[in-house]
């Protein structure tokens, strides 16, 4: 029987390469191409980016561009003097109607027939038309307000019919009084003794 004996122990052995020098470069070169293509990707995503950002940019300026001209406009804006007027008008007509309607309720003239004549006319209706004082004294009845156009006076108090407590009203004397922008006019009559009133 033959006995071989090893005199070299693993550590003399060869140790093979696990990769070789070209591998290595290969290796390095793929890296590199691959580190240069994502540079390259995220530079043209930085530019695409920012050019989004410059058209968002553009829109942006281009809002305020307007919003600063439509305040402009805004600020530029005047008032039409014949609008305010229209408006002051109802404000006062407004106001004299909430008045009589206040000194309707617990009026001590009710039982002699004057909160009937208040009350109608509180209710007539005439655009552009507006009483500014009431009076009622001794059983005469003078009407003072304004008016856009003279038409409007008579087309007022022809409206008296459909009011029991103003339909009996004549009124003796009219005057119309220019005060730009409007006609001030005073109506002077007798208020009628109310139906049921001694």
């Amino acid at each position: 029987m033959k006995l071989r004996v090893n005199l070299y122990t693993p550590e003399f052995h060869p140790q093979p390469e696990r990769l070789s020098l070209k591998q290595v470069l290969a290796i390095w070169l793929l890296l590199l191409v691959a580190m240069v293509g994502w540079g390259y990707l995220e530079m043209q995503e930085g530019r695409q980016l920012a050019a989004e950002r410059d058209v968002q940019q553009q829109r942006v300026d281009s809002s305020q561009q307007n919003i600063n001209q439509l305040n402009q406009a805004i600020n530029s804006r005047t008032l039409d003097p014949r609008l305010q007027q229209l408006v002051e008008a109802g404000q006062e007509e407004l106001r004299v109607k909430r008045l009589l309607s206040q000194r309707l309720q617990g009026n001590n003239y009710a039982s002699g027939g004057f909160s009937e004549a208040f009350q109608a006319l509180a209710t007539i209706s005439q655009q552009q038309l507006w009483l500014s004082q009431i009076t009622i004294n001794d059983g005469r009845m003078s009407l003072l307000g304004f008016a856009q156009d003279s038409e409007l006076v008579p087309r007022w108090v022809n409206q008296f019919a459909d009011y029991p407590a103003l339909s009996q009203q004549g009124f003796a004397a009219m005057q119309l009084y220019r005060e730009e922008p409007y006609l001030r006019f005073e109506l002077h009559g007798t208020l009628p003794t109310p139906q049921g009133a001694q």
